[in-house]
Protein backbone atom coordinates (compact mmCIF):
# COMPACT_ATOMS: atom_id res chain seq x y z
CA UNK A 1 0.00 0.00 0.00
CA UNK A 2 1.28 3.01 -0.94
CA UNK A 3 0.66 6.41 1.33
CA UNK A 4 2.27 9.03 0.00
CA UNK A 5 6.21 10.52 0.65
CA UNK A 6 4.82 10.99 3.85
CA UNK A 7 2.12 9.89 6.46
CA UNK A 8 1.63 10.60 9.79
CA UNK A 9 -0.73 8.08 11.77
CA UNK A 10 -3.24 10.06 14.17
CA UNK A 11 -5.06 8.21 17.28
CA UNK A 12 -8.17 9.23 16.89
CA UNK A 13 -10.34 6.72 19.22
CA UNK A 14 -11.47 9.64 21.45
CA UNK A 15 -13.08 11.76 18.03
CA UNK A 16 -16.45 11.68 19.56
CA UNK A 17 -15.64 13.20 23.20
CA UNK A 18 -15.79 16.06 24.05
CA UNK A 19 -12.18 18.23 24.60
CA UNK A 20 -10.33 16.07 22.94
CA UNK A 21 -12.97 14.93 20.46
CA UNK A 22 -13.54 18.71 19.34
CA UNK A 23 -9.87 19.37 19.28
CA UNK A 24 -9.94 16.66 16.30
CA UNK A 25 -13.04 17.43 14.77
CA UNK A 26 -11.34 20.77 14.52
CA UNK A 27 -7.44 20.29 13.74
CA UNK A 28 -8.22 17.08 11.58
CA UNK A 29 -10.02 18.66 8.55
CA UNK A 30 -7.57 21.42 8.21
CA UNK A 31 -4.39 19.48 8.72
CA UNK A 32 -5.66 17.05 6.18
CA UNK A 33 -6.61 20.20 3.72
CA UNK A 34 -3.17 21.43 4.22
CA UNK A 35 -1.22 18.47 3.77
CA UNK A 36 -2.52 17.65 0.53
CA UNK A 37 -0.31 20.43 -1.26
CA UNK A 38 2.45 18.99 0.73
CA UNK A 39 2.68 15.74 0.12
CA UNK A 40 1.46 14.26 3.77
CA UNK A 41 -0.89 12.00 4.22
CA UNK A 42 -2.60 10.91 7.02
CA UNK A 43 -3.48 7.26 8.71
CA UNK A 44 -6.37 7.28 11.72
CA UNK A 45 -6.69 4.91 14.24
CA UNK A 46 -10.26 4.21 15.42
CA UNK A 47 -13.51 3.24 14.72
CA UNK A 48 -13.92 3.72 11.10
CA UNK A 49 -17.81 4.20 11.51
CA UNK A 50 -17.40 7.18 14.06
CA UNK A 51 -14.40 8.13 11.37
CA UNK A 52 -16.52 8.54 8.82
CA UNK A 53 -19.36 10.14 10.73
CA UNK A 54 -16.90 12.92 12.08
CA UNK A 55 -14.46 13.56 9.19
CA UNK A 56 -14.83 13.71 5.35
CA UNK A 57 -14.16 10.73 3.32
CA UNK A 58 -10.91 12.14 1.89
CA UNK A 59 -7.86 10.59 -0.87
CA UNK A 60 -5.58 12.33 1.76
CA UNK A 61 -6.72 9.38 4.60
CA UNK A 62 -6.21 5.86 5.18
CA UNK A 63 -8.73 4.69 7.91
CA UNK A 64 -7.52 1.22 10.38
CA UNK A 65 -9.91 -0.05 12.67
CA UNK A 66 -8.81 0.22 16.42
CA UNK A 67 -10.62 0.07 19.42
CA UNK A 68 -9.35 -0.30 22.67
CA UNK A 69 -9.29 1.61 25.15
CA UNK A 70 -8.11 4.74 26.08
CA UNK A 71 -5.56 4.29 29.20
CA UNK A 72 -6.28 0.66 29.09
CA UNK A 73 -3.56 -2.48 29.64
CA UNK A 74 -4.46 -3.12 25.94
CA UNK A 75 -3.26 -0.39 24.73
CA UNK A 76 -0.12 -0.10 26.33
CA UNK A 77 0.60 -3.68 24.96
CA UNK A 78 -1.08 -3.97 21.45
CA UNK A 79 -0.81 -0.28 19.92
CA UNK A 80 -0.69 -1.10 15.82
CA UNK A 81 2.28 0.04 14.15
CA UNK A 82 1.76 1.43 10.11
CA UNK A 83 4.64 0.28 8.31
CA UNK A 84 4.30 2.93 6.37
CA UNK A 85 4.03 5.54 8.64
CA UNK A 86 6.92 8.17 9.23
CA UNK A 87 5.85 9.18 12.69
CA UNK A 88 2.97 8.98 15.22
CA UNK A 89 1.04 11.53 16.65
CA UNK A 90 -1.19 10.99 20.07
CA UNK A 91 -3.76 13.86 21.10
CA UNK A 92 -3.11 13.17 24.92
CA UNK A 93 -0.09 11.37 26.77
CA UNK A 94 -1.32 8.00 27.45
CA UNK A 95 1.50 6.89 24.54
CA UNK A 96 2.39 3.41 25.09
CA UNK A 97 5.14 3.46 27.74
CA UNK A 98 7.67 0.61 25.16
CA UNK A 99 6.51 2.59 22.41
CA UNK A 100 9.51 3.14 20.10
CA UNK A 101 8.71 4.52 16.73
CA UNK A 102 8.63 9.10 16.07
CA UNK A 103 5.66 10.55 17.76
CA UNK A 104 4.24 13.95 18.22
CA UNK A 105 2.13 14.58 21.47
CA UNK A 106 -0.33 16.96 22.12
CA UNK A 107 -1.03 17.75 26.03
CA UNK A 108 -3.87 19.82 26.92
CA UNK A 109 -3.15 20.28 30.28
CA UNK A 110 -1.47 18.81 33.07
CA UNK A 111 -4.21 19.91 36.00
CA UNK A 112 -4.11 16.47 38.27
CA UNK A 113 -0.19 17.82 39.12
CA UNK A 114 -1.42 21.50 39.39
CA UNK A 115 -4.99 21.58 40.91
CA UNK A 116 -4.84 21.97 44.77
CA UNK A 117 -8.75 19.53 44.75
CA UNK A 118 -5.89 16.53 43.64
CA UNK A 119 -3.50 16.87 46.38
CA UNK A 120 -4.49 13.65 47.95
CA UNK A 121 -4.83 11.28 45.05
CA UNK A 122 -1.46 10.21 45.12
CA UNK A 123 -1.71 7.07 43.01
CA UNK A 124 -3.89 9.04 40.13
CA UNK A 125 -0.72 12.10 40.45
CA UNK A 126 1.47 9.49 40.03
CA UNK A 127 0.68 7.77 37.06
CA UNK A 128 -0.29 11.20 35.33
CA UNK A 129 3.09 12.51 36.03
CA UNK A 130 4.63 9.18 34.52
CA UNK A 131 3.14 9.46 31.57
CA UNK A 132 3.40 12.72 31.08
CA UNK A 133 6.89 12.79 31.45
CA UNK A 134 7.35 10.14 29.71
CA UNK A 135 5.42 11.33 26.41
CA UNK A 136 6.85 14.63 26.31
CA UNK A 137 11.05 13.78 27.33
CA UNK A 138 10.18 10.79 24.29
CA UNK A 139 8.37 12.41 21.71
CA UNK A 140 10.10 14.59 18.72
CA UNK A 141 8.28 17.67 19.75
CA UNK A 142 5.28 19.07 22.41
CA UNK A 143 1.89 20.49 21.37
CA UNK A 144 -0.12 22.72 23.51
CA UNK A 145 -2.77 25.09 23.50
CA UNK A 146 -1.55 27.84 25.70
CA UNK A 147 1.14 29.45 27.68
CA UNK A 148 -0.20 28.39 30.28
CA UNK A 149 0.24 24.78 29.73
CA UNK A 150 3.63 24.92 28.08
CA UNK A 151 5.27 27.00 31.40
CA UNK A 152 3.77 24.10 33.18
CA UNK A 153 5.46 21.47 31.70
CA UNK A 154 8.73 23.41 31.63
CA UNK A 155 8.23 23.65 35.60
CA UNK A 156 6.86 20.43 36.29
CA UNK A 157 8.14 18.15 34.11
CA UNK A 158 11.46 20.13 32.99
CA UNK A 159 10.34 19.89 29.93
CA UNK A 160 12.81 22.60 27.68
CA UNK A 161 10.90 24.88 26.43
CA UNK A 162 12.10 25.10 22.76
CA UNK A 163 10.66 21.79 22.48
CA UNK A 164 6.53 23.10 22.38
CA UNK A 165 4.81 24.87 20.25
CA UNK A 166 1.46 26.62 20.75
CA UNK A 167 -1.09 25.79 18.69
CA UNK A 168 -4.41 27.08 20.05
CA UNK A 169 -7.77 25.85 19.98
CA UNK A 170 -10.58 27.02 18.03
CA UNK A 171 -14.37 27.09 17.72
CA UNK A 172 -15.78 24.82 15.17
CA UNK A 173 -17.09 26.52 11.71
CA UNK A 174 -20.53 25.78 12.63
CA UNK A 175 -20.03 27.53 15.79
CA UNK A 176 -18.84 31.21 13.75
CA UNK A 177 -21.33 30.20 10.83
CA UNK A 178 -23.60 33.49 10.14
CA UNK A 179 -26.98 30.78 9.34
CA UNK A 180 -28.43 30.74 12.62
CA UNK A 181 -29.11 26.50 13.34
CA UNK A 182 -32.69 26.32 14.41
CA UNK A 183 -32.09 27.14 17.77
CA UNK A 184 -35.70 27.49 19.62
CA UNK A 185 -36.77 24.29 18.24
CA UNK A 186 -33.53 22.69 19.48
CA UNK A 187 -33.98 23.92 23.05
CA UNK A 188 -37.83 22.66 22.62
CA UNK A 189 -37.19 19.40 21.67
CA UNK A 190 -34.19 19.03 24.44
CA UNK A 191 -36.82 20.07 27.04
CA UNK A 192 -35.18 23.94 28.12
CA UNK A 193 -36.71 26.91 28.78
CA UNK A 194 -35.42 30.25 28.30
CA UNK A 195 -34.22 32.25 29.98
CA UNK A 196 -31.33 30.24 30.99
CA UNK A 197 -27.86 30.75 32.08
CA UNK A 198 -25.02 27.83 30.68
CA UNK A 199 -22.35 25.82 32.04
CA UNK A 200 -20.42 23.34 29.72
CA UNK A 201 -18.43 21.27 31.66
CA UNK A 202 -17.05 18.08 33.27
CA UNK A 203 -18.24 17.55 37.15
CA UNK A 204 -14.54 17.13 38.08
CA UNK A 205 -13.00 18.74 41.58
CA UNK A 206 -11.21 21.49 39.17
CA UNK A 207 -14.26 22.76 37.49
CA UNK A 208 -15.96 24.27 40.20
CA UNK A 209 -19.16 22.97 39.85
CA UNK A 210 -20.24 23.04 43.46
CA UNK A 211 -19.34 26.62 43.80
CA UNK A 212 -21.43 27.41 41.01
CA UNK A 213 -24.36 26.36 41.91
CA UNK A 214 -24.24 28.16 45.50
CA UNK A 215 -23.52 30.85 43.38
CA UNK A 216 -26.96 30.67 41.89
CA UNK A 217 -28.67 29.18 44.66
CA UNK A 218 -28.00 32.59 46.44
CA UNK A 219 -28.85 34.45 43.26
CA UNK A 220 -32.56 33.08 43.62
CA UNK A 221 -32.85 33.49 46.63
CA UNK A 222 -31.97 37.77 46.36
CA UNK A 223 -35.15 37.37 44.20
CA UNK A 224 -33.22 39.32 41.62
CA UNK A 225 -33.36 36.60 38.39
CA UNK A 226 -35.90 34.38 36.96
CA UNK A 227 -33.28 31.91 34.84
CA UNK A 228 -32.77 28.45 35.26
CA UNK A 229 -29.32 26.92 34.76
CA UNK A 230 -28.53 24.45 32.61
CA UNK A 231 -25.40 22.10 32.76
CA UNK A 232 -23.80 20.29 29.58
CA UNK A 233 -21.46 17.82 29.56
CA UNK A 234 -21.05 16.55 33.30
CA UNK A 235 -19.58 13.46 32.26
CA UNK A 236 -21.48 10.23 34.07
CA UNK A 237 -18.93 9.02 36.50
CA UNK A 238 -20.43 11.79 39.09
CA UNK A 239 -23.80 12.45 37.65
CA UNK A 240 -25.52 10.84 40.59
CA UNK A 241 -23.53 13.03 43.24
CA UNK A 242 -24.43 16.02 41.22
CA UNK A 243 -27.95 15.66 40.93
CA UNK A 244 -27.57 15.06 44.62
CA UNK A 245 -25.92 18.41 45.48
CA UNK A 246 -28.72 19.98 43.39
CA UNK A 247 -31.55 18.66 45.41
CA UNK A 248 -29.77 19.41 48.61
CA UNK A 249 -29.65 23.59 47.75
CA UNK A 250 -32.90 23.75 45.86
CA UNK A 251 -35.14 21.08 47.21
CA UNK A 252 -38.33 20.14 45.57
CA UNK A 253 -38.07 23.12 43.01
CA UNK A 254 -34.83 21.66 41.81
CA UNK A 255 -35.73 20.11 38.34
CA UNK A 256 -37.68 23.33 37.62
CA UNK A 257 -34.28 25.63 38.39
CA UNK A 258 -31.17 23.49 37.15
CA UNK A 259 -31.48 21.41 34.10
CA UNK A 260 -28.66 18.81 33.04
CA UNK A 261 -28.73 17.74 29.73
CA UNK A 262 -27.69 14.33 28.49
CA UNK A 263 -23.94 14.06 27.66
CA UNK A 264 -24.06 13.07 24.03
CA UNK A 265 -25.40 16.19 21.96
CA UNK A 266 -24.40 16.94 18.48
CA UNK A 267 -22.46 19.81 17.14
CA UNK A 268 -25.45 20.92 16.03
CA UNK A 269 -27.00 20.86 19.54
CA UNK A 270 -24.38 22.05 21.33
CA UNK A 271 -24.60 25.57 19.01
CA UNK A 272 -27.77 25.76 19.38
CA UNK A 273 -27.68 25.40 23.41
CA UNK A 274 -25.09 28.08 22.79
CA UNK A 275 -27.20 30.40 21.13
CA UNK A 276 -29.97 29.94 23.19
CA UNK A 277 -28.28 31.17 26.67
CA UNK A 278 -28.35 34.27 28.37
CA UNK A 279 -24.87 34.18 29.41
CA UNK A 280 -22.29 31.25 29.70
CA UNK A 281 -20.62 30.37 32.95
CA UNK A 282 -17.25 29.04 33.47
CA UNK A 283 -15.97 29.12 37.09
CA UNK A 284 -13.37 25.96 36.70
CA UNK A 285 -9.78 27.36 38.61
CA UNK A 286 -7.55 26.19 36.20
CA UNK A 287 -7.97 24.87 32.50
CA UNK A 288 -5.93 23.72 29.26
CA UNK A 289 -7.53 26.49 27.11
CA UNK A 290 -11.44 26.46 27.99
CA UNK A 291 -13.29 25.68 24.60
CA UNK A 292 -16.53 26.34 25.88
CA UNK A 293 -15.05 30.04 26.42
CA UNK A 294 -14.04 30.57 22.85
CA UNK A 295 -17.47 28.66 21.52
CA UNK A 296 -19.59 30.69 23.54
CA UNK A 297 -17.94 34.19 22.22
CA UNK A 298 -18.10 32.97 18.83
CA UNK A 299 -21.84 32.28 18.99
CA UNK A 300 -22.09 35.57 20.09
CA UNK A 301 -22.66 34.71 24.09
CA UNK A 302 -21.72 37.05 27.30
CA UNK A 303 -19.14 34.69 28.86
CA UNK A 304 -18.17 34.76 32.81
CA UNK A 305 -15.13 33.33 34.11
CA UNK A 306 -13.09 33.60 37.17
CA UNK A 307 -10.32 36.40 37.28
CA UNK A 308 -7.43 33.70 36.89
CA UNK A 309 -4.75 33.48 34.10
CA UNK A 310 -5.65 30.49 32.08
CA UNK A 311 -8.86 32.84 31.51
CA UNK A 312 -7.34 35.75 30.87
CA UNK A 313 -5.33 33.88 28.13
CA UNK A 314 -8.03 32.55 26.68
CA UNK A 315 -11.01 34.92 26.93
CA UNK A 316 -8.95 38.67 26.62
CA UNK A 317 -11.18 42.03 27.51
CA UNK A 318 -14.35 39.51 25.52
CA UNK A 319 -15.66 38.34 28.99
CA UNK A 320 -16.81 39.54 32.81
CA UNK A 321 -14.70 38.27 35.43
CA UNK A 322 -15.74 37.52 38.89
CA UNK A 323 -13.38 36.81 41.62
CA UNK A 324 -11.93 33.20 42.12
CA UNK A 325 -13.76 31.18 44.88
CA UNK A 326 -15.95 34.58 45.81
CA UNK A 327 -19.84 33.63 45.33
CA UNK A 328 -20.82 36.96 45.92
CA UNK A 329 -18.56 38.52 43.43
CA UNK A 330 -19.98 35.88 40.68
CA UNK A 331 -23.43 36.86 42.08
CA UNK A 332 -22.94 40.66 41.28
CA UNK A 333 -21.60 40.13 37.74
CA UNK A 334 -24.53 37.47 36.71
CA UNK A 335 -27.58 40.48 38.32
CA UNK A 336 -25.37 43.12 36.37
CA UNK A 337 -25.77 41.37 32.69
CA UNK A 338 -28.90 40.68 33.78
CA UNK A 339 -30.21 44.12 34.45
CA UNK A 340 -27.62 46.14 31.66
CA UNK A 341 -28.13 45.79 28.43
CA UNK A 342 -25.17 47.96 27.60
CA UNK A 343 -22.54 45.32 29.58
CA UNK A 344 -23.70 42.69 27.42
CA UNK A 345 -23.47 44.70 23.79
CA UNK A 346 -19.82 45.52 24.69
CA UNK A 347 -19.26 41.94 25.97
CA UNK A 348 -20.16 40.10 22.65
CA UNK A 349 -18.19 43.15 20.59
CA UNK A 350 -15.04 42.19 22.88
CA UNK A 351 -15.76 38.66 22.48
CA UNK A 352 -16.06 38.48 18.77
CA UNK A 353 -12.69 40.37 17.96
CA UNK A 354 -11.14 38.17 20.89
CA UNK A 355 -12.29 35.29 19.07
CA UNK A 356 -10.90 35.89 15.88
CA UNK A 357 -7.50 35.38 17.07
CA UNK A 358 -8.17 31.47 16.63
CA UNK A 359 -8.30 29.77 13.69
CA UNK A 360 -7.62 25.77 13.10
CA UNK A 361 -5.84 26.46 9.94
CA UNK A 362 -2.97 28.28 11.54
CA UNK A 363 -2.87 26.05 14.03
CA UNK A 364 -2.83 23.12 11.01
CA UNK A 365 -0.46 25.10 9.16
CA UNK A 366 2.17 25.72 12.29
CA UNK A 367 1.88 21.45 13.01
CA UNK A 368 2.98 21.01 9.85
CA UNK A 369 5.87 22.90 9.83
CA UNK A 370 6.88 21.36 12.91
CA UNK A 371 6.40 17.98 11.26
CA UNK A 372 8.60 18.91 8.42
CA UNK A 373 11.51 20.59 10.71
CA UNK A 374 11.67 17.33 12.87
CA UNK A 375 11.14 14.64 9.80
Amino acid sequence: MSLGDLTIAWDVRMIEHTGIGTYLRGLLPALVSAGKAQGIKFALLGSRDKLQQCLMLDDNIVYEQYQADVYSLRHQLCFPEFKNAVAYHFPHYDVPLLFSRPFFVTIHDIIPLLAPAYRFRFVYKSIVRLLASKATKSSLHVFVPSQHVADSLVRELGLPASKITITPYAPLPLFCANTQVETHSIIQRLGVSQPYFLCVSLHKPHKNLEFLLRAFRQLHTRGTCVHSLVLVGTGLRNRAKLVQLVAQLFGTEHKAWVRILDDHLSDAEMCAIYRGADAVIHPSMVEGFGMPVVEAQAVGVPVVVPDLPWARETAGEGAAYFRASEVDSLVQVLELLVTDGSIRSDLVRLAKTNVQRFSWSLSASNVLDIYKSCL
